[in-house]
């Protein structure tokens, strides 16, 4: 069996303990990983900081790679990351805040 990879976004300001949708998550995860032991999970926790775009992000999106400052190349490394993470995984868990 092909090991799973699972991208769980977690985007509530509570923490673990206070968050009923990371609870969630943490159950649902957890059940997950029991039915496929192989899992990678990659994580990604909005509450610490959120990526806004900008014109220069924009500008350095529009053209080919080779083209690019290094940069437009550092600004844009970490949204290659997350992208990157969204093409990796065969599941995404979302545990979006419940208020």
């Amino acid at each position: 069996m092909k090991p799973t990879v699972i991208l769980r976004v977690d985007a509530s300001a509570r923490s673990a303990a206070e968050s009923y949708s990371r609870q969630l998550g943490d159950y649902l995860l957890a059940k997950l990983v029991q039915q496929h032991p192989q899992t990678t999970i990659l994580r990604r926790d909005l509450s610490k900081g959120v990526l806004f775009l900008t014109e220069e992000q924009i500008a350095g999106r529009e053209m080919l790679e080779k083209d690019r400052t290094a940069a437009q190349q550092a600004l844009l490394k970490p949204s290659d990351k997350m992208i990157a993470e969204l093409r990796a995984a065969d599941v995404l868990l979302l545990t979006p805040p419940i208020y």
